[in-house]
């Protein structure tokens, strides 16, 4: 459902939009016409166990049913009133909820504390729409982080008292993380920040795919190696995109 006062998108089964309150016209006639519903079956069968009834005693049942129709609907009228209540008290505490979530979201941002980002939105499960911004630059500084953890590993490698060959053995498996990590990195920043949402992190999305252009390009890979990266699945060669950090880390430690 789209809000017509607002624009937000909500689930078709509220009677109310949780952010401007605006009336679900089709919602709430369902909600009515289900309530009436009830009452008249209620009412059909009392009416019919009355046709058994001497005239005298069906016209104390009649008041009976009078009494019990204007009971349920005074309780239904008060139910109603309570629904409306609780469901704006709601709102209202979802409302300041996310937007505590979001100012402290932003705050780390600004201070650009990704690894506490990660760990606040997973810790408070914010994987919604309104928090898109922060989990996309979370998905990325994780690759980046992946990144720097395997040329750790490889560099640590380097400095052991192997054989080469044994080395670039080692290696391996981290060599090729560390071009599959700066492929997702490239591939994935791109797709964000051209998505069709303005997300105000596109600029930091921007930072994070020439970051890692720049480092590819020290490493001496050219554009089209790069592109290749980018485009890292299995079917690419691999042996000479790795055979470069062999020479970076290894050859020349």
């Amino acid at each position: 459902m789209i809000c017509k006062s607002c624009g937000a998108e909500y689930d078709n089964a509220c009677i109310r939009c949780p952010y401007c309150e605006t009336e679900n016209s089709e919602a709430m006639g369902k909600w009515k016409k289900g309530i009436l519903q009830n009452y008249d079956r209620e009412a059909a069968g009392i009416r019919k166990e009355m046709e058994n009834y001497p005239q005298k005693t069906a016209e104390k049942q009649t008041k009976k049913i009078v009494f019990i129709v204007g009971l349920l609907a005074i309780i239904g009228i008060f139910l109603t009133f309570l629904f409306i209540m609780f469901g704006k008290l709601s709102v209202r505490i979802q409302y300041k909820q996310e937007q505590a979530h979001l100012n402290r979201l932003e705050e780390l941002y600004q201070e650009e504390k990704y690894q506490e980002i990660d760990e606040y939105i997973r810790k408070n499960d914010l994987f919604g729409r309104n928090y898109q911004k922060y989990v996309q630059v979370v998905n990325i500084n994780k690759a980046i982080e992946g990144m720097d953890a395997d040329l750790e590993k490889i560099q640590m490698i380097a400095a052991e008292n192997f054989s080469m060959e044994e080395k670039i053995v080692q290696c391996d498996y981290w060599m090729n993380d560390v071009l599959y990590q700066a492929g997702y990195v490239l591939r994935t920043s791109r797709e964000y920040a051209d998505d069709q949402f303005f997300l105000e992190n596109e600029q930091v999305l921007k930072k994070f795919y020439v970051d890692c252009v720049k480092k590819l390009v020290e490493w001496g890979y050219t554009e089209d190696e790069i592109s290749q990266i980018t485009q890292w699945d299995e079917d690419i060669e691999k042996k000479d995109l790795v055979q470069k950090l062999v020479v970076l880390f290894l050859e020349n430690d």
